[in-house]
């Protein structure tokens, strides 16, 4: 069983890296600490030569007293912000965050699709899709350790 578990891990990992890249031949990734799990706020445009040609404003809203760290941007195009948000809480099985992306064109590149990920510990919680330019918004479950 454990020979199987590994491989099987290693192909999770391996595709949620590559199937963003793979649909629109780059993607970026801020990455966060909540409470220990981690997590990457995940972005794309099916602009596969575009991945100078946009930005994103990321804002995560998490619990109350929960403990949220920003601890990487995989570019200066990303701006996160990290909000408390009293609507939101803690349950058994972790805390509910929500993830609003708002991926703008630059240089006049627009007319496509923005693809979103929220992924804890090598995991998707979340996905979505719309339209450069407007908000996307995704909720989820994060499993943290008590």
């Amino acid at each position: 069983m454990r020979k199987l578990w590994v491989p099987s891990l290693i192909l999770l990992v391996v595709g949620i890296i590559a199937a963003p890249s793979a649909l629109a031949g780059w993607f970026w990734n801020a990455q966060l600490d909540v409470q220990g799990t981690d997590v990457r706020l995940v972005w794309t445009v099916d602009d596969p030569d575009g991945a100078d040609l946009y930005k994103a404003k990321i804002e995560f809203e998490y619990p109350e007293g929960a403990k949220v760290v920003l601890v990487n941007r995989m570019t200066d195009k990303e701006r996160v912000k990290l909000e408390e948000d009293d609507d939101l809480s803690a349950t058994r099985r972790g805390l509910e965050v929500q993830a609003e992306f708002k991926i703008s064109p630059l240089k006049g590149a627009d007319g496509h699709t923005a693809s979103v990920s929220i992924v804890a510990d090598g995991v998707v919680l979340a996905s979505g899709t719309g339209p450069v330019g407007k908000e996307i918004k995704l909720s989820t479950t994060v499993p943290v350790s008590p």
